[in-house]
């Protein structure tokens, strides 16, 4: 779907890619209409997707929300890590080498995990400077305020509530 001009295979085949990856409930099944209404979607495909869509709390990002899955939502992150350990264990690794090969590498994704959110907390620092509720915030408060509220607001900002008709609970 990804190959030739066609801008709407294009579109198609960016939907079905970031359908695992959607936050919001009502974004998936958006997605999950136009992709149901789509010419290039074989009835082979159909069939498959449709199965797919059965089971989409067990892939689904937003449908995932509810459980504990250590924020992975695929098996390709697994299989990533198992290459990971591969490249330092064998079958003739000691116990003890398994258990400071995982802890020195979960340290190591521990800590680039720590700079990314780092990078992320400057670009939202720049974002929630231009909220006018930070500005209203800044005119009335003293700085040490200001701060304490960013962080509370930039939670609040980016939160979608949606009914769930299952058993009547809001999730946010």
């Amino acid at each position: 779907m990804n190959r030739g001009n066609n801008p709407e295979k294009k579109k198609l085949y960016k939907l079905l890619v970031n359908l695992p990856f959607v936050e919001y409930r009502s974004d998936y099944e958006a997605d999950w209409k136009l992709i149901q209404e789509s010419e290039f979607v074989s009835e082979e495909l159909s069939t498959f997707l449709e199965y797919r869509h059965q089971i989409r709390e067990k892939w689904v990002k937003c449908f995932m929300k509810q459980y504990f899955t250590c924020g992975t939502c695929t098996s390709s992150r697994i299989e990533s890590k198992h290459r990971v350990y591969k490249t330092y264990l064998n079958g003739n690794s000691r116990l003890c080498e398994v258990f400071q090969t995982f802890k020195e590498l979960e340290e190591n994704a521990v800590s680039n995990y720590a700079d990314e959110i780092e990078k992320i907390n400057k670009s939202q620092e720049d974002e929630l400077r231009k909220h006018v509720l930070i500005k209203e915030i800044e005119n009335r408060y003293s700085y040490y305020v200001v701060q304490k509220m960013k962080t509370i607001l930039l939670e609040s900002i980016h939160y979608s509530v949606e009914e769930t008709k299952q058993n009547q609970q809001w999730l946010i």
